[in-house]
């Protein structure tokens, strides 16, 4: 099955950055367009614990993001399921580390058993823009 790795060194303490991957306020920050007040966000970020992720698309279509914490191991890794309401039989797995790097974190993405390669170039583009917004996001807060 195709699998999606990539990473990101950020400007801010690894704490910082769990906080942003876990906390609803902070996830509603820079997970998904529009703005935080424009966006559903819940997350019991605990071993069992669900979340669910809503917003508007950048094309005006709702999205909606559900999955469950596998595992939660403050501040450095995260791993949960995935899968997205309009597309509810592709369920992908997803494993977040951060480390330590000098007076930041590298923040590494695993994500596995997408159904196609399209997918995985959807699922890029989407972490991509979402890194851009959580450094932004976590970078001012740490400044």
């Amino acid at each position: 099955m195709p699998t999606l790795t990539m990473s990101r060194r950020l400007r801010a303490a690894p704490t910082a950055v769990f906080q942003a991957l876990t906390e609803p306020a902070r996830i509603a920050q820079w997970f998904g367009s529009g703005t935080p007040e424009s966006k559903d966000v819940e997350a019991d970020a605990r071993v069992g614990g669900a979340y669910h992720f809503g917003f508007t698309g950048m094309n005006g279509q709702r999205m909606d993001l559900h999955g469950v914490y596998e595992e939660v191991t403050a501040p450095t890794r995260l791993a949960f399921s995935w899968w997205w309401e309009m597309n509810p039989d592709e369920v992908s797995k997803v494993v977040i580390e951060l480390a330590p790097d000098g007076d930041g974190t590298t923040l590494s993405l695993t994500q596995t058993e997408f159904a196609t390669e399209g997918s995985v170039q959807g699922h890029r583009e989407g972490w991509t823009y979402g890194f851009d917004r959580l450094a932004a996001a976590v970078e001012t807060v740490a400044a």
